[in-house]
């Protein structure tokens, strides 16, 4: 009665180690625990490989420890946080202009700009609010001067032909120049076209003015693109912003070129680089 008593006793003492603990008591274990010999300890198991990190599936309002994600979320869940990291941090910047190298670098012309080559030898810009200031001049006057660049010689081209045909007298004078400062002739042109020119800049500048007050403004930046050619990424917003000074300096330096060479030779730029601006045949 005393054994069988005992090996109850041992039955459910063994039943309540295996509900508590996740090991597995080998037999041999056992049969030494009914004899009333102590067991010796088992090795601890390593389930550390077998571990899975917790999961949680907010997208499906599922809160789930013990899910893995599936591979195809694993790897856009990388992709997404290759796209996402910073960007490599900027070089330095080097202590001389790089337009001027054996001058040093206005400290203003950081390079947070497009196009900053570190061009100021006059020193007009000392603080960032100048910079952006000249900036905001700079991209005015090359959009102006892109458009004379081409009105220049197209009115060269084609305004003593529209006046024979509306019967109205030409403003290019007999050596086919244009009406300017140096040539003369701008008495020519209408009081209505002055007023023309004078509403479309004071609504430019109106735009100007409430575009400036928008977060991330950018000089020049107007919201103007009708026909959807600004990128959407910064990179290519950079480039094209590049684009444009360039061929805004370039033009800008064409029209001074035009007005002087007029006024040295007398005689229109159509005619005297008759090959740029006429067909051969």
């Amino acid at each position: 009665m005393k054994l069988s008593t005992g090996i109850i006793f041992a039955s459910m003492a063994f039943a309540c180690e295996a509900f508590v603990q996740p090991s597995s008591i080998s037999q041999t274990s056992t049969i030494k625990m009914v004899a009333g010999e102590p067991a010796p300890q088992d090795e601890p198991i390593d389930v550390s490989a077998e571990r899975v990190e917790p999961y949680y599936d907010t997208a499906n309002g599922n809160v789930n420890a013990f899910y893995e994600p599936p591979m195809e979320q694993q790897q856009q869940q990388q992709q997404q946080q290759q796209f996402y990291a910073p960007p490599p941090p900027s070089p330095p910047l080097p202590t001389n202009s790089k337009a001027i190298p054996f001058m040093a670098r206005p400290q203003a012309l950081d390079g947070s700009l497009v196009g900053d080559v570190g061009f100021d030898p006059l020193g007009f810009a000392k603080t960032e609010g100048d910079l952006l200031n000249y900036r905001e001049a700079e991209i005015k006057h090359a959009r102006l001067a892109m458009l004379a660049a081409a009105g220049w010689p197209i009115s060269e081209l084609w305004d003593a032909k529209i006046a024979s045909k509306l019967a109205l007298s030409p403003v290019v004078d007999g050596s086919f120049r244009a009406p300017s400062v140096l040539n003369g002739g701008l008495a020519k042109i209408p009081a209505a076209y002055w007023v023309f020119c004078f509403i479309l800049a004071g609504t430019v500048e109106v735009i100007g003015a409430s575009e400036k007050n928008k977060p991330g403004y950018t000089p020049g930046n107007l919201g103007f693109d009708p026909i959807g050619l600004y990128p959407k990424d910064p990179a290519g917003q950079g480039r094209m912003q590049l684009a444009e000074l360039k061929n805004g300096r370039l033009a800008m330096i064409a029209i001074v070129g035009f007005a002087a060479q007029e006024f040295a030779t007398k005689t229109g730029v159509v005619v005297e680089s008759a090959a740029f601006f006429q067909p051969a045949f």
